[in-house]
């Protein structure tokens, strides 16, 4: 790969399952986040927090040859009890993708598809803001776009963003589709994410970006499991190509 490198992160859940759950390929045990951690480290990769991020979308000038982001999924209670304390001591920032309607709630858009986990409340999620995890949208009821109109579209970006804002009381700017679903006419919902006042947008799967990106409001992120192999991945540029609008099926992503 020539020129700067950016990789955006997707990881889920940190830890064990809670008592009575399962494990899945969404939960990375403790001690392999921390190996990974270690492949960004020893491979040279600044972690970006989500300003500089987005002033490194504006101007790629200003960030390093490799540069990554480390964003989590949905707002799992374990981010706070498990993850937050090996970013602090790895001094890395990150940013939590949150759906409003499930806040101190549990995640019951898997319907059954993963174990029950609770979801961070409102007191929890403004201890992880001060703390270094930038919170930001996943839209409001965690449903797939390409089964929205365009209005219920607008409805989870402007919904999300006024009631993330009112509780934490800071401007929302990134924006996670759930399940990297961005519609069947993404161009359309990138510019209802302009005109919301976002600037940025996540998708699920993919590899790292070279500089400048193609799209600020379709941004691959590398899914993160307990099998990846992170340093192979960012040595080798690894990269899952992402559905086209047009050959997506209804229900074809692999995140929660």
């Amino acid at each position: 790969m020539n020129g700067k490198e950016l990789a955006i992160l997707s990881f889920h859940k940190i830890g064990e399952p809670a008592p009575g759950g399962w494990s899945t390929w969404f939960y990375i045990p403790e001690k392999t986040f921390i190996r990974q951690l270690n492949d960004l480290k020893s491979g040279g990769w600044m972690v970006l927090n989500h300003t500089q991020f987005l002033e490194g979308l504006e101007n790629p000038s200003s960030l390093p040859d490799r540069s990554a982001l480390i964003t989590f999924d949905d707002g799992y209670r374990s981010m706070l009890t498990v993850a937050l304390p090996v970013l602090r001591r790895f001094g890395f920032p990150s940013v939590l993708f949150v759906p409003t309607d499930y806040v101190g709630r549990s995640n019951a858009f898997d319907g059954g598809g993963e174990p029950e986990e609770a979801i961070c409340g409102w007191d929890e999620l403004l201890e992880l803001e001060h703390a270094g995890v930038s919170i930001q949208s996943h839209g409001v009821s965690h449903h797939p776009f390409s089964n929205m109109n365009l209005e219920g579209q607008r409805g989870e970006l402007l919904g999300s963003k006024a009631i993330l804002e009112s509780r934490l009381k800071k401007p929302v700017e990134i924006f996670a589709f759930p399940y990297g679903d961005d519609g069947l006419h993404p161009e359309q919902v990138g510019e209802e994410l302009e005109q919301a006042g976002y600037r940025a947008a996540c998708l699920y799967r993919g590899g790292p970006i070279t500089m400048p990106v193609a799209d600020r409001y379709r941004l691959p992120r590398l899914a993160m499991g307990p099998d990846t192999n992170l340093d192979a991945a960012l040595t080798c540029g690894e990269f899952i190509p992402l559905p086209t609008a047009s050959s997506r099926p209804e229900r074809q992503w692999n995140e929660d």
